[in-house]
């Protein structure tokens, strides 16, 4: 049973999301794309708004506003790109909790090609209990999360893009960080392992525009790929990091038919970067022959090279 009350929202008695408990709560709505009416006033989950652009325009940017997202077996299809650009609002799935392809589900129609499908250009904003699906036959259509703004917290959040062999081209990515700072990522996944077709060109995560002080803990990065070229993380250039970019207790998966394509590097790295640090903390690599297979830029990690029979480390520079 799904109960409300002025304190925190709660399935079966457990908080749908505890990671906003003890904040100063603003004004509460929610959004059902298969129950909701945008001419309901949103404000319990009987009155629900139905599409995504009515709901963000109720939110009040700067007032710590919730959007909670009752997800079930319709999924909510974009009919224009979504700029969440409301710092200090939130959005958080009410579904199961589970890792890849939970049910509170954001897609967008065929007919809209922009790119990215979402931009998060909002500072201080949870997102929590997400799936962000892109796949249309389109090749402009490259990114499916980019994010620009600082301080945002993403929890058990699914980044799924170039769902469509079309998408595959350069800059297409699942997740694109350009400019973000000092934004965690929390037990999320980012990649897809239903479209093989991924290039070299193409990667799951993209940095650009100086990201800086950004975290992935406990995350899955992966793909299933037909090319060994492909990338998990990309960096743009050689200032695509200031300060440090961290992977903490994540794992880094490459899967191919019959595994029989080995990825060449997790990461893609341009060959003049030197002033910035990749850290990998207690992170393995599975289907892939190395980490940077260059060895460029201040890269840190706890493995000296991922074998087949490697076992723990020391945080060494590699």
């Amino acid at each position: 049973m799904t109960s409300f009350n002025d304190e925190v929202l709660t399935m079966g008695g457990v908080p749908v999301s505890p990671h906003l408990l003890g904040m100063s709560y603003g004004d509460k709505y929610f959004l059902d794309p298969a129950n909701g009416n945008d001419s309901n006033d949103g404000r319990t989950p009987d009155t629900a708004f139905k599409s995504m652009e009515t709901a963000y325009d109720a939110l009040t940017d700067n007032n710590n506003d919730i959007l909670y997202y009752i997800g079930g077996s319709s999924s909510l299809s974009l009919t224009e790109q979504l700029v969440w650009a409301k710092s200090y609002t939130h959005l958080v799935g009410i579904c199961a909790p589970v890792g890849p392809a939970k049910r509170a589900r954001i897609f967008m129609t065929s007919t809209v090609t922009s790119t990215p499908m979402v931009q998060i250009t909002g500072t201080g904003c949870v997102f929590s209990n997400l799936y962000f699906f892109h796949g249309i036959a389109d090749a402009s259509a490259l990114v499916c999360v980019e994010v620009t703004g600082g301080r945002c917290f993403f929890d058990n959040c699914h980044f799924a893009g170039i769902g469509n062999a079309t998408q595959d081209a350069a800059g297409a990515c699942s997740l694109k960080l350009n400019g973000a700072e000092e934004c965690t990522f929390s037990n999320c996944q980012i990649g897809l392992d239903t479209q093989g077709t991924r290039g070299a060109n193409s990667s799951e995560i993209l940095i650009d525009g100086s990201t800086k002080r950004v975290k992935f803990d406990s995350c899955l990065i992966y793909a299933y790929i037909s090319n060994a070229s492909h990338v998990l993380v990309k960096l743009a250039d050689a200032s695509a990091i200031d300060r440090y970019l961290w992977f903490k207790d994540c794992l880094f998966l490459s899967q191919s038919l019959n595994n029989g394509t080995a990825m060449t590097s997790v990461v893609s790295a341009p060959a003049n970067m030197v002033t910035s640090y990749l850290i990998r903390q207690n992170s393995p690599i599975v289907g892939a022959t190395a980490w940077e297979s260059n060895s460029r830029g201040k890269s840190y990690a706890d493995l000296p090279a991922p074998a087949a029979s490697a076992g723990g480390g020391i945080m060494t520079n590699v």
